[in-house]
């Protein structure tokens, strides 16, 4: 697995969140708006709670600006994990804009990040 500092919507030393930061995946080639990630195709979503949570949904949302209005990208459906276990393992659609955000449907403590190669979260 790949993971790049940048990449981190929420870690546990965040605290709880309900939203996390919008991260860019904007490389100086790339530049907004686009119509795919093109060179990012592979990027997963993975989240890890670092409490046992139940029936929690994610949202993955994006937009062209870091300030602009962002839009649901994917909502995944509610799921439940033990504290250090995946809670979501899913592949960044290929449609998505340059700025992306994450919203929980709860408070939310553990680790959410955008990773290349998922082998040991499949």
């Amino acid at each position: 697995m790949i993971l790049d500092k940048h990449l981190i919507f929420v870690s546990e030393p965040d605290g709880e969140k309900t939203e996390s930061h919008a991260i860019c995946l904007t490389q100086n080639d790339l530049l907004p708006p686009t119509d795919g990630i093109g060179p990012y195709e592979g990027l997963w979503l993975i989240v890890t709670p670092v409490e046992d949570v139940s029936g929690m949904s994610v949202t993955l949302q994006h937009c062209d600006t870091e300030t602009g209005t962002f839009e649901d990208l994917v909502v995944y459906p509610a799921a439940s994990a033990d504290a250090g276990e995946r809670l979501l393992a899913a592949p960044v659609p290929h449609v998505c804009k340059n700025w992306l955000k994450v919203k929980f449907s709860a408070a939310f403590t553990g680790n959410a990040m955008l990773v290349i190669g998922v082998d040991k979260f499949r």
